[in-house]
């Protein structure tokens, strides 16, 4: 079992296919991190690069009490139940409430 399971040795090739693997992690998690891009268009939600979001995040949290008021509005509006579910009035003749 420990013969199937050991990776194979470090070499020249296993040490150059980790670097490039490393390199292209930190791209992709460089355009995250810098650039605009859309999350849910139809939604209206993009992404900000962190330094704006970071920016905006100090514009709205000068005032406090409006901040923890918006957040709590916010929470509410998550946290909300959902309305039932109704089901189509097909359904509901061939499975009626019990």
């Amino acid at each position: 079992m420990e013969h199937c399971t050991r990776p194979r040795p470090v070499d020249d090739a296993r040490i150059a296919e980790r670097r490039q693997t490393l390199l292209e992690v930190q791209a992709a998690e460089h355009a995250v991190l810098t650039r605009y891009d859309w999350i849910d268009r139809p939604r209206g939600i993009v992404r900000l690069p962190i330094a704006r979001a970071m920016e905006l995040a100090r514009i709205e949290f000068r005032d406090a009490a409006a901040t923890r008021s918006n957040l709590l509005k916010r929470l509410e509006q998550v946290m909300a139940p959902l309305p039932p579910v109704r089901k189509p009035a097909a359904l509901q003749e061939a499975w009626p409430a019990p």
